[in-house]
């Protein structure tokens, strides 16, 4: 695993913090519009995070290429502990948290009007 990874171990999993390709991952496991989140979406959704963050990223993006995230995660499914849901969802929500608080928003440059206006003089 690369160092670059501070892994933290929420029950029993080690789980390493969201990338830049999480959403993107998540996006293509999950779909985008997930429609209204009923206790199993949200439940599939956890188990899905749990999956993806506790496998090396290039197992994951492996997975995504070849089509074979979903079947993985039905068998992660199948022994994920149920006492296991809320730590992880509360540990989906501080990684969701940090992600937001560190987003940044590019604002272009408003475009040059076409009339050559004389600037103000330096005085």
């Amino acid at each position: 695993m690369n160092n670059f990874f501070l892994e933290e171990d929420i029950a029993g999993l080690k789980l390493r913090p969201w990338s830049l390709t999480t959403r993107r991952a998540m996006l293509k496991i999950l779909g985008e519009d997930q429609g209204e989140m009923t206790d199993e979406k949200i439940q599939r959704q956890i188990v899905a995070i749990a999956w993806m963050q506790s496998r090396p990223p290039e197992e994951v993006e492996q997975a995504l290429l070849d089509e074979t995230a979903a079947p993985q995660i039905d068998v992660f499914e199948r022994n994920f502990p149920l006492a296991a849901f809320p730590l992880v969802a509360e540990w989906a929500a501080k990684q969701a948290k940090l992600v937001e608080a560190s987003i940044v928003t590019v604002v272009p440059k408003p475009q040059k009007s076409s009339n050559k206006e004389t600037p103000p003089p330096n005085l």
